[in-house]
């Protein structure tokens, strides 16, 4: 409860101390909605490319590693005892 010294926060200014981008919801009025279509268009696909890079390089790493340990068993297994 406020006290009789306090008062009241606009929405924008209960908004911005929560932690919203206050400008970047201007921004995003500002434009029309074919341009926030395409924002987020070009945003979603720089995430699925990333996302697609990332696995190639958990692939890459993965097979490094395959390659590895199997080098190291044939080199066991034909080691002289």
């Amino acid at each position: 409860m406020e006290s009789a010294s306090e008062k009241p926060q606009s929405a924008v200014e209960f908004a911005r101390e929560y932690g919203v981008d206050i400008e970047q919801l201007q921004l995003m009025r500002s434009r029309t909605p074919l341009q926030r279509l395409r924002l987020m268009q070009s945003t979603a696909q720089f995430i699925v490319k990333g996302r697609a890079a990332i696995r190639r390089q958990e692939d890459r790493r993965r097979n490094e590693t395959d390659r590895a340990l199997k080098e190291i068993a044939e080199n066991e297994k034909n080691r002289p005892e």
